[in-house]
């Protein structure tokens, strides 16, 4: 951004004016929603104001019912809620949420609004209104909850009946972008549905819980979705859920990984007609529910451990070994294994070496990318388990003479006799 007050304010001006003479220009549509969407967070308040009165004009006043959007002005509105909407819109939907923000601050969010958002619902801008109802609902009670549960049924039964014909009648042209678009439709509503979660009442809640809970345990959801489900979850001022899922997601786990007999592979590819991604989906699915379980409790179950850690390490009777586990599950695994690395320093010791050799060897982009992740998170929540582990390397390196005394190097490895942790 210039520096210049008058440079910035007079951007956002020739941009939107920019817009309103070429509203059809797909390569327009992506300047301004990269000028003058970020002036929302600008350093001087007269910049923000002037930028919420532009998105103001621009967007939210063009919002009308879908039998009235045919204008040009309504249109381009849309296509640019669509554009922020998608995938390539993830960097700049954080501005959209503080103008929402200031909108709801300033009572501009009304009634109307909601309704016209809706009408848009299943339509061509099915996608960007969800996502306007979603920045919506935190800050009004006037969202019809009962309307947003209905779809959300609707979408988890024609998710599922839709990849299932897929499955089985078009295997070879299935592909993950299939359901993409219906899997970000799913989360879109989860998260009206946690927004709205502190104005609902307690019955509505309740029941909201349940069979969030209920579709969880089944582990028949994409691991895309099971974050959002947890997410709404966690917004519903429950804790009662952990528990239970929890303990269901050890029970299948230790039907994989502890069992000495050969492996159900069947039970193992039982959503497999769901996401079509990897044929031990469930295992996926059951590992990715116990990292997020790890993040958001902070009490964590032995087994839970040992069988997280049994699925990223290498040993001969290893019954995993009989499966052979995909590499999308192995990286589910790291991650999760990292998750719980972070609430126990005890456990980090036993696994850094595992997973220092795994970024080493391992040839899936994936898993290397998971475990830097987990080895990055650990630098900061274990320091002393980082300096204990460096001295070790490099005295082994010393030893080796692949390193030399020269230099820093010296007095770095010597200033360990003065650390603050005595081992």
């Amino acid at each position: 951004m210039d520096p210049a007050l008058s440079v910035r304010r007079q951007a956002m001006v020739s941009l939107t004016s920019l817009l309103q003479e070429r509203p059809a220009c797909t390569m327009v549509h992506s300047l301004w929603l990269d000028g003058v969407l970020p002036l929302v967070m600008d350093r001087e308040t007269t910049a923000q104001e002037k930028c919420f009165q532009i998105l103001e004009d621009v967007l939210l006043s063009n919002i009308v019912p879908h039998s009235k959007s045919a204008g040009q002005h309504h249109i381009l509105a849309w296509n640019l809620l669509d554009r922020v909407a998608s995938p390539s819109g993830q960097e700049i939907r954080r501005y959209l949420h503080y103008a929402f923000q200031h909108w709801s601050k300033q009572n501009r969010l009304s009634g109307n609004l909601i309704k016209s958002l809706m009408s848009h619902i299943d339509n061509e801008h099915n996608k960007a209104a969800w996502l306007c109802l979603a920045e919506i609902g935190s800050s009004s009670n006037k969202l019809d909850h009962s309307f947003c549960c209905e779809k959300l049924e609707r979408l988890f039964t024609r998710t599922k009946r839709y990849i299932l014909y897929i499955v089985w009648h078009l295997p070879h042209f299935f592909t993950h972008s299939i359901t993409n678009i219906t899997l970000r439709t799913l989360c879109r509503i989860l998260a009206v549905l946690g927004s709205t979660a502190p104005l609902l009442p307690s019955a509505v809640v309740s029941t909201l819980i349940a069979d969030l809970q209920q579709k969880l345990i089944t582990f028949d959801c994409p691991p895309e979705v099971i974050a959002a489900i947890v997410a709404t979850l966690c917004k519903g001022n429950s804790n009662h859920w952990c528990s239970d899922l929890l303990k269901a997601s050890e029970e299948f786990l230790s039907s994989v990984t502890l069992k000495q007999d050969s492996i159900d592979e069947e039970l193992l590819t039982r959503t497999f007609v769901y996401c079509c991604l990897h044929q031990n989906q469930d295992y996926r699915a059951a590992v990715y529910v116990c990292g997020i379980h790890a993040d958001i409790s902070q009490t964590t179950n032995k087994n839970i451990v040992l069988m997280n850690s049994s699925s990223v390490t290498y040993r001969v009777n290893n019954p995993l070994q009989k499966l052979n586990l995909s590499p999308p599950v192995k990286a589910h695994a790291f991650v999760t294994l990292g998750k719980l690395c972070l609430q126990n320093e005890d456990l980090a010791k036993q696994c850094i070496a595992a997973l220092a050799r795994e970024l080493e060897t391992s040839d899936d982009p994936a898993i290397r990318n998971n475990v830097a992740v987990v080895m990055c998170d650990l630098c900061v929540r274990h320091c002393i388990l980082v300096r204990r582990q460096t001295l070790t390397l490099l005295t082994h390196l010393l030893q080796e003479d692949f390193v030399k005394w020269k230099g820093a190097l010296f007095y770095r490895f010597i200033t360990t006799l003065v650390d603050e942790d005595l081992r």
